[in-house]
């Protein structure tokens, strides 16, 4: 087997060499998993539910174009209005919902339990802009975004699942585990 004339630890972008290991790369990495993952929610079939997550889709992509190319070779660009319309949108579905005073279980239906975990990832991608922002500036809206997009997650979560008639599952603490429990659970 002969080896492609390519180096396996470096990738570039916009022609300019870099390091798969750098804040950036890792970054662009993981909102392209955030992007993935929003698929699997849309593969569910909701429509309304479709349109919005193409839309987040939509920006977090060009999210992820203004941190591949921070000196603007393209006209891609966040807006302040991107961040009001996203925490707008996720105000709103929070004020519909009844008042959270626990923790809770991620759980039923499918969607929502896929948009839990977009929120998971949506706080790395969080970390890590901040991350990045500690070796160079980030854009302010692309923080205010990373920041905004998990609760608009949670927030979607609990609204799918209050929609399909299931309700939050508080979380209680249940105590050390009992030997030959999880069997006893899982055996039925």
């Amino acid at each position: 087997m002969t080896l492609p004339n390519k180096n396996p630890r470096g990738t570039r972008i916009f022609g300019d060499e870099a390091k798969k290991t750098t804040r950036r790369i890792k970054l662009l990495g993981e909102i392209d998993e955030l992007v993935s993952s929003l698929s699997i929610v849309r593969s569910h079939g909701n429509p309304r539910l479709d349109c919005t997550i193409r839309r987040i889709q939509a920006l977090l992509l060009a999210m992820g174009a203004h941190i591949a190319d921070p000196k603007g070779r393209h006209s891609t660009k966040l807006k302040e209005s991107d961040f009001t319309e996203l925490k707008r949108f996720s105000n709103t579905l929070e004020q519909s919902l009844p008042p959270l005073k626990h923790f809770i279980h991620p759980g039923k239906p499918a969607t929502a339990a896929s948009l839990h975990l977009c929120r998971s990832i949506a706080r790395r991608v969080e970390r890590s802009t901040i991350d990045l922002d500690t070796e160079e500036p980030v854009s302010p809206v692309i923080l205010h975004v990373a920041n905004e997009l998990s609760d608009c997650f949670f927030h979607l979560a609990r609204s799918e699942a209050w929609q399909s008639g299931s309700e939050d599952e508080i979380w209680k603490y249940a105590g050390p585990l009992k030997n030959g429990e999880l069997d006893d659970l899982y055996s039925g």
